[in-house]
């Protein structure tokens, strides 16, 4: 039947096309709210580094990983920053910004 061999052709390029950009063929789909589960997650896990892993995490390098999932926004830096501020190890955006986009770059290794 040519309509189920175009469907079939459609999803193995969704399938090809995520794995080329390391994101499931899910975020391709729904898009924006798996982005805010992913980040929501990323949240909760830089929330609870010590300042030895934020610092580990900050010195790692960047890796040739795709990130088409980070949406790493201002609010989102701070956010993280003011929190490390208060809790966790006293730090400037720019730190903050460099250490997320290590920290997800690396993050495999971490879990």
């Amino acid at each position: 039947n040519p309509k189920d061999s175009t469907s079939t052709l459609r999803a193995s390029h969704v399938f090809k096309i995520a794995q080329a950009l390391d994101v499931t063929p899910e975020y391709l789909i729904e898009g924006e709210d798996n982005m805010d589960i992913y980040m929501n997650q990323i949240e909760a896990e830089l929330k609870v580094l010590t300042i030895d892993e934020i610092r580990d995490f900050h010195k790692k390098p960047l890796t040739d990983k795709v990130l088409a999932h980070l949406k790493l926004t201002d609010d989102f830096i701070k956010k993280i920053t003011d929190y490390w501020c208060e809790n966790t190890l006293k730090c400037r955006c720019d730190y903050v910004q460099n250490t997320i986009i290590r920290y997800c770059h690396n993050r495999p290794e971490a879990k």
